[in-house]
């Protein structure tokens, strides 16, 4: 009902009209909290698929918590520095190792951080080897694996990758791994380089060789199980690449074998870098002395 009043309008509602308004507001009222409930409805499964992701996460822990590095210090640094415990896992954005250091408010280095490795074996290794260890002179570390927490109750969505980053990332993963360089076509993670196990001017017989291969397989088999031992023949920093079977055996390889001494020398043990070629090729000279002192060899093994 529309009643003039003065110079205005104004609209009274009739008994039924006044009906109607009260209900479309419930109608409304209701539908926005039928709108609120749902979203806090996703809200939480969202939140319940994250916390299942950070299970997983902490269930698949390859990273390591650390601290004690100097301001000066570079993520290079500390690449370099932990991959003596394992291959850095790469970063599917930016390709390289994902190691990551905090700044404060000023944008300097608090000397602390986390390093992704490529598989879990590393964590026990880095924590085992580096935890206590120089960084540099004057410099010790603290390492312990990483812990992950989700931070307060509410979800914070991530963005998603682009179309083809998964295979991008698995590209990395294998570049990390692949062995390209002829001497066995396994994974690098798997395979130990030795070095100093031999000095090249004193392998004098045609079995001396031999007999080093056989001698490093035994000591490596018991470690863990050994697939090829690779003992490259004149290489001045008597290099021999052992692959084992499982990664966690070449962790363990490196763990052990890293400035033990073998024969009165003082090995060196890392993984294979996928791009070193330790291989020494022959001349001409060296392929003769090598086939007259194995004529030798079999002639004073006929006179036996």
């Amino acid at each position: 009902m529309v009643k003039r009043r003065g110079p205005s309008w104004v609209i009274l509602l009739t008994p039924r009209g006044r009906k109607k308004k009260e209900a479309e507001a419930e109608v409304h009222q209701s539908g926005v909290e039928m709108l609120k409930a749902e979203e806090e409805k996703r809200q939480k499964k969202k939140l319940k698929r994250e916390r299942e992701k950070l299970k997983k996460m902490i269930k698949n822990n390859s990273s390591v918590y650390f601290t004690g590095i100097p301001p000066d210090s570079t993520s290079e640094d500390v690449e370099k520095y932990f991959s003596k415990c394992g291959i850095i896992k790469p970063d599917p954005d930016t390709g390289k190792a994902k190691v990551k250091l905090y700044r404060d408010e000023k944008n300097q280095l608090k000397g602390d951080g986390v390093v992704t490795y490529l598989q879990q074996p590393s964590v026990d290794n880095a924590v085992l080897l580096l935890d206590g260890a120089e960084f540099i002179p004057g410099w010790n570390l603290e390492v312990r694996k990483a812990e992950f927490k989700i931070k307060g109750d509410s979800y914070i969505s991530r963005p998603k990758r682009q179309k083809g980053v998964a295979h991008a990332q698995q590209a990395l993963k294998e570049k990390a791994l692949d062995w390209n360089e002829g001497v066995d076509d396994g994974r690098g993670l798997r395979i130990v380089i030795l070095k100093h196990c031999f000095d090249p001017n004193q392998m004098t017989s045609p079995t001396d060789y031999a007999d080093l291969r056989e001698d490093m397989e035994i000591e490596c088999s018991k470690i863990g199980e050994v697939e090829k031992v690779t003992v490259f023949d004149g290489n001045t920093e008597g290099v021999v690449a052992v692959k084992f079977k499982q990664p966690a055996s070449a962790e363990s390889c490196i763990e052990v074998m890293n400035e033990r001494f073998f024969d009165g020398r003082k090995l060196e043990a890392g993984f294979f870098d996928g791009k070193s070629d330790y291989r020494v090729k022959e001349t001409d000279e060296q392929r003769r002395k090598r086939e007259e002192s194995w004529s030798k060899y079999l002639e004073n093994q006929q006179e036996e």
